[in-house]
């Protein structure tokens, strides 16, 4: 079933027809008839075909902040095509390559966090952390997710 817009196919079915009617009679031939057919028909169903992965933000900032915490925040990323997309964690920037790290597989419709931390003992000044993401969908082969945080430090006055 086609959700395309109704003036949209009725157009293209004109189109169709004063093609097919222009080719029948130049060409004499209603086997042009049938190649207007194929030409015309609704591939709306192959656009969600692959997979096409859908990631709401990938930027987060926890403002202004006390060293000591360590600081989480979840990334969420969702499958909206119609096969599975595969997330293959490279490296979050902090603790060097998570290549080893298990693959993330998203099946159809389905919506996953992607947890990142941030260690704010005995840092300070503004604190970023970057994690790639390559994932199979062609449309989106790398993701970024990244967190900042302006970290003050904690003065301890000697009494």
């Amino acid at each position: 079933m086609s959700t395309a817009n109704p003036v949209t196919k009725q157009a293209r079915w004109r189109k169709v027809l004063v093609t097919c009617f222009v080719m029948t009679f130049f060409c004499g031939g209603w086997y042009v008839a049938a190649l207007g057919y194929v030409w015309a028909r609704d591939t709306s169903s192959s656009v969600n075909s692959g997979p096409r992965l859908f990631v709401p933000t990938t930027r987060y900032d926890f403002g202004n902040v006390t060293a000591g915490p360590i600081l989480r925040h979840m990334f969420a990323v969702r499958n909206d095509g119609a096969t599975r997309v595969v997330l293959n964690r490279v490296s979050c920037g902090c603790c060097g390559s998570d290549e080893d790290a298990a693959p993330i597989i998203l099946g159809p419709g389905t919506e996953k966090t992607i947890p990142m931390e941030l260690h704010t003992a005995g840092k300070a000044g503004t604190l970023r952390r970057v994690l790639q993401i390559t994932t199979s969908d062609p449309t989106l082969p790398r993701i970024l997710f990244t967190m900042t945080a302006h970290i003050k430090r904690v003065e301890v006055s000697g009494e």
